[in-house]
């Protein structure tokens, strides 16, 4: 176990609120170190009857561009300079644009982009999975 996801990131002033809306519940899951010590977790999670969050470390490809807003990874890095949290971030955060000019623009790029996860610095989400301020 390497921690929760807050604790392995460093995020630019100002865009606290966009990586927290890009990230979603995956806010409090706990990063290990690869897929077979996250079975291994989930495992022993619902072997106690707990629940619970796990995100494990392992290869990724980069999503598609989103045009039309600024991305949100640009922003967050991973803490102490741990690259293996580099691949988690890309996957959290590959697809996640700020765009600026609130709500509306948003839900604009949102519907321009269907398959990419849109916030704004203040923190509203617009992504395929739902609408939230």
């Amino acid at each position: 176990m390497l921690g929760t996801l807050l604790d392995l990131v460093d995020v630019d002033p100002g865009w606290e609120p966009a990586f927290e809306a890009a990230a979603g519940e995956a806010l409090a899951a706990v990063v290990v170190d690869g897929v077979d010590a996250g079975r291994a977790a989930i495992e022993a999670l619902s072997g106690d009857g707990l629940t619970g969050a796990v995100l494990p470390l392992r290869p990724v490809t980069a999503p598609p561009a989103v045009v039309g807003g600024e991305p949100v990874r640009r922003h967050v890095r991973a803490a102490g300079g741990r690259a293996e949290v580099d691949g988690i971030l890309d996957v959290l955060l590959g697809a996640a644009v700020a765009v600026d000019g609130g709500p509306i623009a948003a839900i604009d790029v949102a519907i321009a982009n269907p398959t990419a996860l849109v916030v704004t610095r203040d923190g509203d989400r617009f992504s395929p999975g739902g609408w939230r301020i």
